[in-house]
């Protein structure tokens, strides 16, 4: 595996280093208790320095622009509105290489990353997709258990500066509420946070802005149209119509989310997959939120749709539109959603 590594793929470098440092781990482990045994493996002298080699071409190629961090990306991403954003490839690759540098005993080294990784964090303690937070948080949580070494006894106090002064509140931490998010509301925008802390151990401070646009931006990435079709008894459909509009050459996976109007379920959205020009590679359905999940390779630059099968279960008077969403697994801005209803 390490031999054959391309090393002009930073993805497959990464995960492929993170495997050979767990693997290593578990080797020495295994040595120091004979009671476990991974097929009569051995980390040689050779092994050992082809793993330093891949680690050491890993870390120069990190990016350091940002000051006091360290994260790894394939390359920087612009929106449409002239700003870069995070990709999850950036933090499915930092994550991993925080994960190394634990398993390797050189933790001090992830510091730099781990700052860049909870700069990421979302408002609600997520990344960028689902797969890149559960990378994300196994991070975060491995570098805790070797840091966390002081007891945590700790206050911080809230101060925010406009024309007057105002203490907002003081927080205590200890092992008790260790675990426990703690909030506190500004009263006014803008402000100047002060932080003053005292005591010890270790803690993250999360500011999160949320506001409202007077008017609905447009559609990021892609486009999409939903028409139902419930002129016929016999065979009532729903049409969704998709279409790639981003600057890139191609998407990777992308995921269309149909919320189903209420009274009305899919009919075997999985022979989807069976359909040739449909490109469905995988179908979720969830029964308690009465939506469906479809998920395709990608998504070409040219529109193409799809027939959902669906049946009317209830007789709902004035049932409310729902909603169907297009997005980029590993970009969630790059997005288009379109209301539907179904008379």
């Amino acid at each position: 595996m390490l031999r054959t590594t391309n090393a002009t793929d930073v993805y497959s470098t990464i995960v492929t280093a993170h495997a050979a440092n767990l693997l290593a781990k578990k080797l020495k482990m295994q040595t120091e208790d004979e009671s476990k045994n991974l097929d009569k493996l051995e980390m040689t002298s050779e092994r050992k320095g082809q793993i330093e080699d891949l680690m050491e071409e890993i870390i120069n190629k990190a990016n350091t622009s940002d000051p006091g961090s360290r994260f790894w990306d394939t390359e920087r991403k612009l929106s449409k509105w002239g700003y870069y954003y995070t990709s999850s490839e950036a933090v499915e690759m930092t994550a991993y290489n925080v994960m190394s540098f634990v398993l390797r005993d050189e933790v001090p080294k992830a510091l730099d990353s781990v700052k860049w990784l909870a700069r990421q964090r979302n408002s609600q303690g997520g990344f960028v997709s689902t797969q890149d937070t559960v990378v994300a948080l196994q991070a975060l949580s491995m570098y805790a258990q070797r840091v966390t070494r002081i007891p945590l006894d700790m206050t911080v106090d809230v101060t925010e500066k406009h024309e007057t002064v105002n203490k907002l509140n003081t927080f205590t931490m200890n092992e008790k509420n260790s675990l426990l998010l703690q909030t506190q509301k500004l009263t006014k925008l803008p402000s100047k946070l002060v932080l003053d802390t005292s005591g010890a151990g270790c803690a993250m401070v999360q500011t999160v802005l949320r506001y409202n646009m007077p008017e609905v931006q447009e559609d990021n990435g892609f486009t999409i149209t939903a028409q139902g079709n419930t002129n016929t008894v016999d065979d009532p459909s729903l049409t969704i119509c998709a279409a790639y509009t981003g600057t890139e050459e191609k998407t990777g996976m992308v995921l269309i989310e149909v919320e189903l109007v209420t009274g009305w379920e899919a009919v075997s959205p999985e022979s989807l997959k069976n359909e040739v020009d449909s490109g469905v590679q995988r179908v979720e359905q969830d029964d308690k939120e009465n939506k469906v999940v479809l998920y395709f390779d990608s998504m070409p630059k040219e529109e193409k749709c799809i027939n959902l099968e669906l049946k009317q279960v209830m007789d709902i008077d004035d049932a409310k539109q729902a909603l169907v969403t297009v997005y980029d697994y590993n970009n969630s801005k790059e997005s288009a959603s379109v209301l539907y209803s179904l008379n």
